[in-house]
């Protein structure tokens, strides 16, 4: 596999990750109480997940776009 065959595979995975938390946060969920685990850590796993994934991808110059992007998809 050469390096944009690898890009695409990995841009493909950031678009089922960002889909995957956008669906889990956009619908109702039960209220399961996990002890020592909060809604808030779950959210900040969510997003620190995508954080790091789409910056393995990001060129060093793009990276804080990609991060104001994670940011805001957080604060919708």
């Amino acid at each position: 596999m050469n390096e944009t065959v690898l890009r695409r595979i990995w841009a493909g995975v950031i678009v089922v990750l960002v889909a995957a938390i956008v669906a889990a946060s956009l619908t109702p969920q039960q209220a399961i109480q996990v002890e020592g685990f909060s809604d808030k850590q779950g959210h900040y796993l969510a997003y620190l997940t995508l954080a790091l994934a789409v910056s393995g991808i990001s060129t060093p110059k793009r990276l804080w776009q990609a991060m104001l992007g994670c940011l805001l998809l957080g604060a919708l």
